[in-house]
């Protein structure tokens, strides 16, 4: 099991991207919203404080510690294990950016500063894919040492598998727990898996 702590390099054209979604009203992005956009994101090193946690699994200790086979086609509700005729190992992991975006976000919103609400949650959700991706690279790296490749991230909310994971994890080490309504929290975090594979030689 592996716990690391480490920075974001932010990506303003991917936070308006999100900003857009979040909020679709916006026509235009104004050079008066592209400064505010800037400023919070050097601001924002005063409340995301990123940290994962994450482990890889044989076949063997998937069955023992999750219960179900790697082979097996299951339906988790939100995703499936199908096609997993070359897939050895996966690896389970528990993203967060800590709870002090929560904060930050409620006294905006009590304040009514409705765009600049947006503005963080979207920075939050790019802090989180840029710790998704940091994440891939590391786990990437080890498996291509042993000559294997691993697939895109996927995400978990089945709740039954939530509370294995975070179980197994120790999700508590980093802050990452459900709450009454079985909902992950804080509020920017992220369980997921990354399958590794066998890589298939071409032919020649």
């Amino acid at each position: 099991m592996k716990i690391k702590k480490f920075k974001v390099d932010l990506r303003k054209r991917e936070i308006i991207k999100n900003f857009k979604i979040l909020y679709p009203e916006l026509k235009e992005i104004t050079e008066e919203l592209n400064q505010l956009i800037e400023k919070e994101i050097k601001n924002s090193s005063n409340y995301i404080f990123p940290s994962c946690i994450f482990d890889t699994f044989n076949e063997g200790q998937i069955k023992e510690k999750f219960n179900f086979k790697i082979e097996e086609t299951l339906d988790f509700g939100d995703f499936k294990l199908s096609d997993n005729k070359n897939i050895i190992s996966m690896t389970f992991f528990l993203l967060s950016i800590g709870d002090r975006i929560d904060e930050e976000i409620r006294n905006l919103d009590n304040s009514g500063e409705k765009i600049h609400s947006y503005i963080v949650k979207s920075i939050g959700l790019e802090a989180c894919q840029v710790g998704i991706n940091f994440i891939y690279r590391i786990i990437n790296t080890e498996a291509e040492k042993e000559n294997y490749s691993i697939l895109p991230a996927q995400k978990i909310t089945n709740t039954d598998l939530l509370k294995k994971i975070i179980d197994v994890l120790s999700g508590n080490k980093i802050g990452i727990s459900l709450d009454t309504n079985n909902n992950l929290i804080p509020c920017f975090c992220y369980a997921g898996f990354f399958k590794w594979y066998t890589k298939i030689k071409k032919r020649t």
